[in-house]
């Protein structure tokens, strides 16, 4: 029993790409570069989504939106978003990849029923599903640096 056990937890650990502090700045240009993701780091976590998933370290919190309680040195873990996931990506703490770096927001509904990213009241970004010079994230878990 004990050995069905330790498989089924072995089966629910999956291997992702994990960005250290000092990579960021090189993610944030080359997110799209199969050859440097493949080459980052790994870390194991809990999960069972069928969808990409990511970790990034978190090293300035200042660039998320206020409220929010990350710390430096935080993992976090996102999850690709895509048509099948886009359902549950509202009032979520999301990440945009893009020509123009990193952008941290909140996913919101607007009123003219789409979607946007905002990191505060005065900086918003569109959200497109059929945008292909953007990648879309969604964080799903964080890991804290318990001090």
């Amino acid at each position: 029993v004990l050995e069905t056990e330790k498989l089924k937890i072995a089966e629910q650990l999956v291997s992702i790409p994990y960005v250290p502090v000092m990579y960021l700045k090189d993610f944030a240009l080359r997110y799209a570069d199969e050859d440097f993701l493949s080459k980052l780091p790994n870390i194991l976590v809990p999960g069972t989504s069928r969808f990409r998933l990511l970790a990034l370290e978190l090293d300035n919190p200042d660039e998320l939106p206020a409220g929010l309680n990350y710390k430096q040195g935080d993992v976090l873990i996102y999850e690709q978003v895509n048509k099948e996931n886009v359902h549950r990506i509202i009032n979520k703490l999301g990440l945009i990849l893009g020509n123009e770096g990193m952008k941290w927001g909140i996913y919101q509904n607007t009123e003219e029923g789409k979607i946007k990213l905002a990191l505060n009241d005065w900086v918003e970004y569109p959200f497109d599903m059929d945008d292909t010079e953007h990648v879309y994230w969604v964080m799903r878990a964080f890991y804290s640096i318990v001090k």
